[in-house]
């Protein structure tokens, strides 16, 4: 996760395709966790 792309809008979409890709509940927190990390 690049510091450039820390938007809100931009984790979501980036969870939101990985959710297609993996379709789990799991891949869906691990990704929202790396996220929320990356902003802060």
């Amino acid at each position: 996760m690049t510091k450039s792309g820390n938007h809100p809008a931009f984790c979501i979409i980036k969870m939101l395709k990985m959710l297609r890709k993996r379709r789990t509940l799991i891949s869906f927190k691990h990704k929202g966790a790396l996220c929320h990390e990356a902003k802060e």
